[in-house]
Parts: structure tokens; C-alpha cells; sequence
């Protein structure tokens, strides 16, 4: 098997396993509700919903939910519903144009798993105070335009995965907000327009998955060191220039560098010991020579690949990133 079929075996393999919510409930998912047949994943956004389907609370072995896109419908009503469903445990409501979450979902024990992607007016202090008594495990709340992070979210003690993306949390308050979060594991920070990571990342020591991607990063802050579980960093389509040395004084063990601006490797790795056994340096700017050493500098890492390096004279500005993304 090739290095890059490695690779990316292993990081499907680490992100699936990063959150509960991308895996695979009981086989397919159903476009519409069928009494006659054990549906265990539903699917039923972006579907003019005004009120849930009649034969709805008959699914008690329904796990998965999904209303997003839904925005006409009876939210407070429909989650009365829902709440009568025993092994409901994940609910998406993307993009329902929310602004205030109903109370009725705290009578929803069963719940480990809610979406709520692209609710940019969504009361978020409201949001958090009425899922705090649930033994929530994930939450997405990607795409809404938060700046911040209202104090409210440390109220989730059972929270283990976390999705911020496509938002603007950069500051260090932010972080100490999520340092509240004793159980939090995997965080995805990536199209967050970041250009600098505030210190205060290490105060997040508990954290192991650390995602970063599309951002406009050039450095990482010697904070990094303390975040003593980390184990996977993804750093792809960033603006980083060289791998960023404090990285050689973590723990890290797979470091995810792709697609950035790496004209160099750096004096730190090229000269000290480290721990990193998996790095991706694909699509970077290393000339044929600085490739070779790299080969030799990594040798004993357990995954290794640069394939498809660009020519150093076709570098140009780093713009910042700011990609769009499909909810899984």
C-alpha cells in the first residue's frame, strides 16, 4: 500500500472516530417515515415541513433525526413529540433560521447529539442553559457567526466534541471559555479565519483531536505544549512557511501540514528529536533537495508523504482562507 493511501486510510480512520455523530447508524437512511418498516436513521430536511409526520412517534427505534432546513415548522410542538422517542439519541436542526431553541427539549434524556448549524440569530446563552441538562456528548454549532463564546457553554460538563467551524472564535477569552469544558476532546476550529492562535489553546489540555484546516495561520503559540492528549493536529490550507518547532516539544503523534506554504523544514526538526510519527507534507513548495532531507528526517515516522510539491516560483501571497463546508 502506498504511503498517501496510508495517510489518508489513517485519517478517515481518526476522524470517524473523533465524533459519533459520522458514523453509520443501523444501515440506510430513509427519505420518509414507513410504519410497516425499522427505520433507525431518518431523513426528512429541507422537506416544507409545517408539522412532523403522523406515524412519526411510532418510530421508537428510531436513533437519527434530521430536520434541517425545515424553517416553518412547529419547532415547540415538534419536539414534544420527539421527546417520547426512547433511543432518539441524534438530532440536526441546521439552517431553521432559529432563534431561541424550545424548553421542551430538556424532556429529551435520550439526546447525546444536536446540530445546529447555520442559526446565526439563535439566543446561544438561552440555547446553552436549556441543554446543560442533558448528557449532551456532541454539538455542531458551525456557521452561526460567533465572535464569542458565551459563558453559558461551560454549563455542557459532558460535552466531548465540539464543531465551531466557519465561525470567528479568536480570542483568548473564547478559549477560556472552553477550558470549562472538563470532558471536551475533539474541537474543530478550522474556517475560522485565523490568523494568529491565542495562547490560551493551552489551557484546553484535555483536548486530543485539534482541527485548524482553512485557516491563515503562519506560527502556532508555545501554549500548544500543554495540551498534554493532544494527538492529531490538522493544519492543512494554512500559511505556515516551515513546520512550526514547537511541534517537536509536543506530543503529538499525526501532524496534518498539507497544502500549505512549507519552503523549508526547519532547524529545530532537521537537528533535535521529536515525537511526531505520522506527518503530511502534500502540496507544499520543498525543492527536490529539501524533500530528499525531509525523507531522511522523518525515515522512522509510520506515515510519511509529500507528494505533489509546487515549483518556489510560483509562490505568491498567502490570502486568508475561508472555505465553505457540507455538513456531514
Amino acid at each position: 500500500m502506498k504511503l498517501t493511501t496510508k495517510l489518508v486510510l489513517a485519517a478517515s480512520l481518526l476522524h470517524l472516530s473523533g465524533c459519533e455523530t459520522y458514523r453509520t447508524y443501523y444501515g440506510e437512511t430513509a427519505q420518509e417515515v414507513k410504519v410497516e418498516a425499522t427505520q433507525y436513521r431518518l431523513d426528512l430536511s429541507y422537506s416544507s415541513l409545517e408539522r412532523l409526520p403522523p406515524n412519526l412517534s411510532l418510530k421508537e427505534e428510531l436513533r437519527t433525526l434530521n430536520l434541517s432546513g425545515n424553517p416553518k415548522l412547529d419547532l415547540q410542538s415538534a419536539v414534544a413529540e420527539l421527546c417520547k422517542l426512547p433511543n432518539l439519541h441524534i438530532l440536526l436542526l441546521n439552517d431553521m433560521q432559529l432563534k431561541a431553541i424550545p424548553e421542551a427539549i430538556a424532556d429529551c434524556p435520550a439526546l447525546t447529539q444536536i446540530s445546529l448549524s447555520k442559526n446565526p440569530e439563535l439566543n446561544f446563552n438561552q440555547t446553552f442553559q436549556t441543554l446543560s441538562t442533558l448528557n449532551l456528548e456532541f454539538l455542531d454549532i458551525s456557521d452561526n457567526q460567533l465572535n464569542e463564546l458565551p459563558q453559558e457553554l461551560s454549563l455542557l460538563k459532558t460535552l466531548k466534541d465540539l464543531r465551531l467551524s466557519g465561525n470567528h472564535i479568536s480570542s483568548p477569552q473564547a478559549y477560556i471559555t472552553l477550558a470549562k469544558l472538563p470532558q471536551l476532546f475533539s474541537l474543530w476550529l478550522n474556517n475560522n479565519a485565523l490568523t494568529d492562535l491565542p495562547n490560551e489553546i493551552g489551557l484546553l489540555p484535555r483536548v486530543g483531536y485539534l482541527y485548524l484546516d482553512n485557516n491563515s495561520l503562519t506560527e502556532l503559540p508555545n501554549g500548544i505544549v500543554y495540551m498534554r492528549r493532544l494527538s492529531s493536529l490538522w493544519l492543512g490550507h494554512n500559511c505556515f512557511q516551515q513546520i512550526p518547532a514547537v511541534l517537536a516539544n509536543t506530543g503529538v503523534y499525526m501532524v496534518f501540514l498539507n497544502n500549505n506554504r512549507i519552503t523549508r523544514i526547519g532547524e529545530r526538526f532537521e537537528k533535535g528529536a521529536f515525537f511526531i510519527q505520522g506527518i503530511a507534507l502534500d502540496n507544499n513548495y520543498l525543492t527536490e533537495h529539501q524533500t530528499k532531507a525531509a525523507k531522511k528526517i522523518f525515515y522512522d515516522t509510520f506515515i510519511y508523504s509529500d507528494a505533489n510539491q509546487l515549483p518556489q516560483n510560483s509562490l505568491a501571497s498567502c490570502m486568508p482562507n475561508r472555505t465553505s463546508e457540507t455538513a456531514s
